[in-house]
C-alpha cells in the first residue's frame, strides 16, 4: 500500500504535523496515553525505538518492535511493543496525518 494511498492522496511530507518521545515503563507493554485531541480514526502515526535495544543479549525478550496499538479520536493514541520492556524503553512517535 502506498504512503499517497494511506494519506488520502496527499504525499507524505518532511513537515511532521506533531512528535514526542514517550517511555514504556520497565515490565509493561504500551505507553500511558499520548493525549492528542486532533486525533481521529483515521490518523496516521508513526512510531520507533530511541537508544540502546532492550534486552541485550538478544536472547532476552524486551521491547524490540513498536506499533501506535490504539486511536482515541478526540483523546490520543497508545504505543505497544511486542514485549514487555526489561528497562524503561523510550520511543519516538510523529503525526504524520490528522
Amino acid at each position: 500500500m502506498s504512503s499517497a494511498f494511506i494519506l488520502s492522496g496527499t504525499p507524505a511530507s518532511p513537515a511532521l504535523l506533531r512528535q514526542g518521545t514517550a517511555t514504556i515503563a520497565l515490565g509493561t507493554y504500551a505507553t500511558a496515553q499520548i493525549t492528542d485531541t486532533a486525533i481521529t480514526a483515521s490518523s496516521v502515526v508513526i512510531c520507533w525505538g530511541l537508544g540502546a535495544l532492550d534486552g541485550v543479549p538478544a536472547s532476552t525478550t524486551g521491547a524490540r518492535t513498536f506499533c501506535v496499538d490504539t486511536l482515541v479520536p478526540g483523546a490520543g493514541f497508545v504505543i505497544r511493543s511486542q514485549g514487555a520492556a526489561v528497562a524503561d524503553k523510550q520511543v519516538g512517535w510523529a503525526v504524520l496525518k490528522y
